[in-house]
């Protein structure tokens, strides 16, 4: 169905664009706030696609869940409501169980930089459950970022097996594992109802992202951080297109995309570490302690982690996943792989940017 290019959309866009111009405008929507990590992360890349593409490609962007909230990404674009959309699968477990499976890694070992090319590789050439699924929704993804250090966030002081016994933690899926074997008990609390149950000690910490001390208020009411990045969403998706959309394109416009990727893979993992750091030091400035992870707390987790992947195997068969094992086993080899590369390219960005862009989103061409 062609659509006005007014009232959302690439095809009527495409139908009504006057020769003199050959624009193409493509509509964007995204559940985040306008200046989220993936969404000045999105802009800037919106920016870069433009000018690749001569002036050729627009886009038509909103925030704040005006088109699509986080529930209804998915739908959204199948059911072409926009052309491209920030999808997180976490919402969509039942939908997308193959591409969930890999938010059941996020306490597995890793930081985020090598994690994140990791799921993207896999996701994107070594998963054939994935694929089938995204087909069944008429989308295309084209990429993977991560999210600020998941962290353990309490109010009273914790840092060792010994604190944790008896504290209640706000924890889910993996994160819930690993709070079960450092001693805690996991809780299962929305986080935008977090505040209120730290506050009145209905919980004692949360383990989540550090942006929640900004982004719902933590930092008024936690008292003290655990200096111990535990884990990453390292499958959030800032860009899936509209099968339908992205085919509609030229070679050439797909190109002015696909050369910019890793950019955007990189932008938006930059993004989410800065929003992390301001978010530790606004509540430093409130009085926050940082303390350090005691030997033994750090030694139960390591265990935890080195029985992870057969948790993944398990909890993504249980799902439905066929071949659960040959992907787990696919992304630790391409992490391997990516732990190398980190360990030659270091902080460098551009050398990041690169890699990301010759051993994965390259293929997409």
């Amino acid at each position: 169905m062609k659509r006005l290019i007014t009232a959302l959309g690439l095809t009527g866009a495409m139908a009504l664009a006057s020769a003199a111009t050959a624009q193409t405008t493509l509509v964007y929507g995204s559940p985040s706030s306008p200046d989220g990590p993936e969404a000045t992360a999105f802009k800037a890349f919106a920016e870069r696609v433009t000018e690749t593409s001569g002036g050729e490609i627009a886009f038509d962007d909103s925030y704040s869940g005006s088109v699509v909230s986080w529930g209804t990404s998915l739908t959204g674009v199948r059911d072409s409501l926009v052309d491209g959309a920030f999808l997180t699968p976490a919402f969509n477990p039942s939908e997308l169980p193959a591409t969930f499976a890999f938010i059941l890694l996020a306490a597995a070992p890793g930081e985020l930089n090598a994690r994140t090319a990791a799921v993207a590789e896999t996701a994107l050439f070594g998963c054939p459950q994935c694929q089938q699924e995204w087909k069944k929704f008429n989308i295309t993804p084209l990429l993977f970022s991560g999210s600020d250090p998941f962290q353990l966030m309490c109010k009273p002081e914790v840092s060792s097996l010994v604190d944790m016994e008896g504290k209640t933690v706000r924890a889910a899926g993996p994160f819930a594992k690993y709070v079960e074997a450092v001693g805690g008990t996991p809780v299962s609390i929305v986080p935008s109802e977090l505040f209120e149950a730290l506050q009145r000690g209905q919980v004692d910490c949360a383990l989540g992202g550090v942006g929640w001390l900004r982004q719902f208020g933590l930092g008024d009411v936690v008292e003290h951080i655990v200096d111990e990045p535990l884990g990453y969403d390292h499958v959030r998706m800032p860009l899936v297109m509209n099968s339908d959309s992205w085919d509609g394109l030229s070679d050439a416009h797909k190109d002015a995309f696909i050369s910019n990727l890793g950019f955007m893979h990189a932008e938006a993992n930059a993004a989410n570490t800065n929003f992390a750091m301001q978010a530790v030091e606004e509540g430093v400035g409130k009085g926050i302690k940082i303390v350090a992870m005691a030997d033994d707390m750090r030694d139960a987790g390591n265990r935890f982690r080195d029985t992870s992947y057969d948790y993944v195997v398990a909890g993504a068969t249980g799902m439905g996943v066929d071949g659960a094992d040959q992907l787990v086993a696919t992304f630790r080899t391409n992490l391997d792989k990516w732990n190398g590369i980190m360990a030659d390219v270091g902080d460098d960005r551009a050398a990041y940017e690169a890699a990301l862009q010759r051993e994965i989103y390259d293929r997409l061409k």
